[in-house]
């Protein structure tokens, strides 16, 4: 009986000592600006932290040059504008959506990618021959095309006003790269650029000048709260 007794309580250390930890090697969960975390099940509205008038606005869907359906993913100017709101979607269908995993950003209601039968989700395109940059679009990509991050950052890397000093403002990343099946390698941040008046998101160069990420908070959607900035 003590042999028996003992060989089993051998296997539990044995089982305890080599079981994953769950939760040790997970990245923080994302919060959106009230500090709740944010749910692969609702829906957020993506905004500038940037404080002013040209800099602050929400992330939306534009028709760009073909003036019919939504093809580009922009940031609207005035910063009273909220934009579109979005679904976070983990690539391992998480309910909790996590710092610097890989995750799909897809529109939500937008009636006339429907009427232009695309899909919502965004991607990164491939080089604009004549503009040398990697465009943020929308439509269904292959591999890593259409995964995402967000990464914690601190406001002080910005010159300008962050118009929420807290900590839940991130940077949108993206990896280009799959290995070992998830996109890790050859990561960029996403910034702006303005094209013909029109604020895209990009994928920032490291030769690009100013080398600055976008750096976003997330308002629910469905909070019924009014979006508002504090004043500064």
């Amino acid at each position: 009986m003590k042999t028996s007794l003992v060989t089993t309580l051998s296997f539990l250390i044995l089982a305890l000592a080599t079981k994953p930890q769950l939760g040790a090697s997970e990245s923080e969960p994302i919060l959106d600006v009230y500090g709740n975390q944010v749910d692969s099940s609702h829906r957020y509205y993506l905004v500038s932290a940037l404080w002013g008038v040209k800099t602050g606005g929400g992330i939306s869907a534009d028709k760009g040059k073909n003036g019919q359906c939504p093809t580009d993913v922009i940031q609207l100017s005035p910063k009273d504008k909220r934009g579109k709101n979005l679904g976070l979607l983990p690539y391992d269908n998480s309910t909790i959506v996590r710092e610097s995993t890989n995750i799909k950003l897809k529109f939500s209601r937008v009636s006339s990618l429907q009427q232009c039968n695309k899909d919502s989700l965004w991607k990164v395109d491939n080089d604009n021959a004549s503009l040398g940059k990697q465009f943020i679009t929308i439509g269904e990509g292959k591999t890593c095309q259409n995964f995402f991050k967000l990464e914690k950052v601190s406001a002080s890397i910005f010159d300008m006003k962050i118009a929420l000093d807290i900590p839940c403002l991130y940077k949108i990343v993206h990896c280009s790269t799959l290995v070992n099946g998830s996109c890790d390698t050859l990561c960029k941040d996403v910034g702006v650029s303005n094209v013909d008046g029109v604020q895209r998101l990009v994928v920032v160069d490291d030769n690009d000048q100013p080398n600055l990420p976008l750096p976003v908070v997330l308002f629910p959607a469905d909070s019924g709260r009014s979006m508002l900035f504090p004043s500064l």
